[in-house]
């Protein structure tokens, strides 16, 4: 079953008559799409395969646009709101692509298919949904473009970090990927732009080996640094904290010197998804 709310959003102004298996697409997408006018037969959704892979359009109204992007949960970057008539095409990968999320070829796809789908209908805004993420679509095409590349997933567009309280620091958005999210100690003169610096490896290693499962330590990112690792029971969270005073460096030096392990990202569909994937090298 397709999840009803799809990952990526391309806000437009769409044409009241548009088809989504008859979208104009863009010239840029000619050779590298191709539409599956059988999958479904409402007119609201359809199936684009993208190099073997299979992912979902589907429209959402103006009404179900601005109902999500006002109801506080959404942050704005390098953009504002859009009109209240703007509509948006959601893309989801397909069925025996959902527990596979996590693979660079399938995400390259999908943010590839966004691209041309925002090209085509000359989209003005692209929402990444499990960050809460709204971005300017020209800066969207451009940070897909370098992942797309080979470059790394656009960390603005994959995760968002808040300051909860003075020295603590959340994510929002790596639950997508790897079913864990970072909630990050440090010293109360760390402003939110020194939290990012520090977080943006640790995304990093999550996005690519899978949440941390066990607690353990590693260096931080300037020396003299440690990080230390605790994740929650239900392995949804993982804690980290930063010992740089005299005291917590020298408390976390008595530590067995262990490197946090991490699960391996699987899923149901992993096997046949790196299967597809490995064929679109």
């Amino acid at each position: 079953m397709i999840n009803s709310e799809p990952p990526l959003w391309i806000i437009a102004p769409l044409p009241e008559d548009l088809v989504l298996w008859q979208l104009p697409w863009c010239e840029a997408a000619e050779g590298k799409i191709s539409v599956n006018r059988s999958k479904f037969t409402n007119l609201e959704m359809a199936e684009v395969i993208v190099d073997a892979m299979p992912l979902c359009l589907s429209r959402l109204t103006a009404t179900e646009v601005g109902r999500k992007l006002t109801a506080g949960k959404i942050e704005t970057f390098l953009c504002d709101l859009p009109s209240s008539s703007e509509e948006a095409i959601g893309i989801t990968p397909g069925d025996n692509l959902a527990s596979a999320r996590h693979i660079h070829e399938i995400n390259r796809r999908l943010l590839l298919l966004g691209q041309l789908v925002g090209e085509s209908l000359s989209a003005t805004r692209t929402v990444w949904l499990p960050s809460g993420k709204l971005v300017d679509f020209p800066w969207f095409r451009q940070a897909a473009g370098q992942y797309i590349g080979g470059g790394a997933f656009p960390a603005l567009l994959r995760t968002t970090v808040t300051e909860v309280r003075t020295g603590h620091f959340v994510t929002r958005g790596l639950d997508y990927f790897a079913g864990q999210e970072i909630r990050l100690t440090t010293s109360q003169d760390c402003d939110l732009a020194a939290a990012s610096r520090h977080l943006v490896r640790i995304i990093e290693d999550i996005t690519t080996n899978g949440k941390i499962v066990t607690p353990g330590l590693s260096e931080g990112c300037t020396q003299g640094e440690t990080l230390i690792y605790t994740p929650s029971d239900d392995l949804a969270h993982v804690d980290v904290s930063i010992a740089i005073d005299a005291v917590n460096a020298e408390w976390a030096s008595l530590q067995p010197q262990t490197k946090p392990r991490w699960a391996p990202l699987r899923g149901r569909s992993d096997r046949r998804a790196r299967q597809i994937a490995r064929n679109c090298r």
